[in-house]
């Protein structure tokens, strides 16, 4: 192991320790700052409750640092990129966590629940673009393994194939959690669940996107190397679908909850 690999696992084990061990002021500041961007006022016991879901979030990533870690270390002839690798793993780990969304803020027994009048799709989360960008996604990944099959890069098979079924891993949790009934005791509560799960997707993607980001370099820098010019093309590609996935913000909130003006704070779990 060359000094370079030293380094990249040392950072490993301190982003996962970082990560598992969150200050207060972190989970507060998060809280805050989730609470800032979706119009809401939440009460202290259920911002601990947010406080509790950041923190589950922050072990899950820390527990995709310790894997990325282990595979390099341990894995045959260190086959993919470091950058590729920990790329990949963080949104496989994250799908887990993706599904978790929506049943951090459970309805008490004997609480009486709401329900949504009509069902609930991909598409009152996410653009209507998202769909495209997941099959640039898909192909960027089938391209890069068919690419790496051609020139003899095991490391670019490996990285090629796993981003494929990371991005269709995240499209099937996308579409469950979407289809999943939201337990709520009122609207503030059922609107908090949405502004979550959007939240929760969102970070999903973008973990998705700096995958494709990692898997673009390494298909810039892959040897043989291709033709003078057209390294960019990869990078492009992932820019593309990136900027698919990620455009807009807050689009639950029009979709679903039309009849609350813009700027409007809600209070969720007790009097702003």
């Amino acid at each position: 192991m060359d000094g370079f690999e030293r380094f990249l696992v040392v950072a490993g084990l301190v982003a996962a320790a970082w990560l598992a061990l969150p200050t207060r002021h972190s989970l507060t500041r998060a809280g805050h700052r989730f609470a800032q961007d979706n119009d809401l006022w939440i009460a202290p016991e259920l911002m601990a409750a947010v406080d509790r879901a950041h923190r589950r979030e922050r072990w899950v990533l820390a527990v995709a640092a310790l894997a990325a870690v282990a595979v390099f270390l341990l894995g045959p002839d260190r086959a993919t990129s470091p950058l590729v690798l920990f790329a990949v793993v963080v949104p496989i780990a994250a799908v887990g966590r993706l599904l978790l969304a929506g049943r951090d803020f459970p309805v008490r027994p004997g609480q009486v629940s709401v329900a949504r009048p009509r069902a609930v799709r991909v598409g009152d989360y996410l653009p209507p673009t998202a769909p495209a960008a997941f099959a640039v996604w898909a192909l960027l990944g089938a391209g890069a393994a068919g690419l790496g099959v051609r020139w003899g890069e095991r490391g670019l098979v490996v990285a090629g194939a796993v981003m494929v079924l990371v991005t269709l891993a995240v499209a099937g949790s996308v579409v469950a959690v979407s289809r999943r009934p939201e337990p709520a005791v009122d609207a503030a509560h059922l609107y908090l669940q949405d502004a979550w799960r959007a939240a929760r997707m969102r970070t999903t993607l973008q973990q998705l996107a700096l995958a494709g980001y990692c898997l673009g370099l390494t298909l810039a820098s892959a040897d043989p190397a291709l033709p003078s010019g057209l390294w960019v093309v990869p990078i492009a590609v992932a820019g593309v679908a990136s900027g698919l996935a990620l455009r807009g913000r807050a689009r639950f909130r029009d979709r679903l909850w039309p009849d609350v003006p813009a700027g409007q704070v809600l209070s969720v779990g007790g009097a702003a």
